[in-house]
């Protein structure tokens, strides 16, 4: 696990120095999602929202062109894999932090930290669950309610549409560690 880890860093480093950027173009840009709570957060309590939306965009397009990049390169590793989830984990909580105003961001909060420690259980048992497509169907939610929260602090829209998605999000969010859980069980008997 931890040799994962180093390798994948030291292979990181290797590139850079020998001019191999291509190489790690997929790596760089999930890497670049680690610095998002030291430029959001600032930008949201300082009131700079404008860049802060933008600053969101950018970041929320590293996640869309690292796996481009993996696949175009082929590079997709298991290193990058880990940087991937880690990462966004990171980026989540960093635009969750700021709703904390409102309850049910709290709660959401809470089960993505689940859905990590149950993640990083298995990384360190070498259990290497696959990301289920149920979580990206979580994920894809969690993301229009997170836009949504957002948008409800400039424009004016139902209750009723942000009720049913965080309903929808938590539900999913149960559904990912139920399913994550099950596999993992299934991979180790002592879980």
């Amino acid at each position: 696990m931890m040799n994962i880890l180093k390798n994948g860093l030291m292979e990181l480093k290797t590139d850079i120095k020998e001019g191999n950027i291509k190489k790690q173009i997929a790596n760089m840009l999930t890497l670049s999602r680690f610095f998002s709570p030291f430029i959001l957060l600032p930008l949201y309590y300082f009131n700079k929202m404008t860049i802060f939306l933008i600053m969101i965009i950018i970041f929320s397009l590293t996640d869309t062109f690292d796996g481009y990049f993996a696949r175009k390169y082929t590079k997709e590793n298991l290193f990058g894999r880990y940087l991937d989830a880690v990462v966004d984990k990171i980026f989540v909580a960093t635009l969750l932090i700021p709703l904390f105003s409102n309850k049910y961001s709290i709660i959401i909060f809470l089960f993505e930290a689940l859905i990590t420690g149950v993640n990083i259980y298995a990384f360190c048992n070498n259990l290497n669950p696959k990301t289920k497509y149920i979580g990206k169907i979580k994920t894809t939610f969690l993301f229009i309610l997170i836009c949504s929260l957002y948008l409800r602090k400039f424009i004016y829209f139902n209750n009723i549409y942000l009720d049913l998605i965080i309903i929808v999000t938590i539900c999913l969010q149960i559904i990912t560690v139920i399913s994550y859980i099950v596999v993992l069980k299934s991979k180790n008997k002592t879980l």
